[in-house]
C-alpha cells in the first residue's frame, strides 16, 4: 500500500485537534507540514521540530526568511527550533 494512503487513513483515525508531530525543518519536513496542513488544518496540528536554530539549516537566508513568514500564516503549525531528539 503507498504511504500517502497509509498516513490518511492514520489522519483520518485521529481525534480533532490531535497533534502530529514532524522531526526536521529541513526541506522534506516542511514539505510534509505544509501538505498535512493543506489536506487536515481543520482537523489536526502540526509540531515540526528542527534541532538547529533555525529551519532549512544550510539554505540561503532570504528563502529561510520567505518560508518563515508563510509559515507563521498557518494557525495550526508550530516550530520548535533548537531543540533536538535524544534518544
Amino acid at each position: 500500500m503507498d504511504d500517502s494512503i497509509k498516513l490518511d487513513r492514520i489522519i483520518q483515525c485521529l481525534r480533532q485537534g490531535s497533534i502530529v508531530t514532524i522531526v526536521g525543518g529541513g526541506a522534506s519536513g516542511l514539505s510534509l507540514s505544509g501538505a498535512l496542513s493543506e489536506k487536515y488544518g481543520n482537523k489536526i496540528r502540526i509540531r515540526v521540530i528542527e534541532a538547529q536554530k533555525e529551519v532549512l539549516p544550510g539554505w540561503d537566508p532570504t528563502i529561510i526568511k520567505r518560508v518563515k513568514k508563510i509559515l507563521e500564516k498557518n494557525k495550526n503549525t508550530e516550530i520548535v527550533r533548537g531543540k533536538p531528539i535524544i534518544e
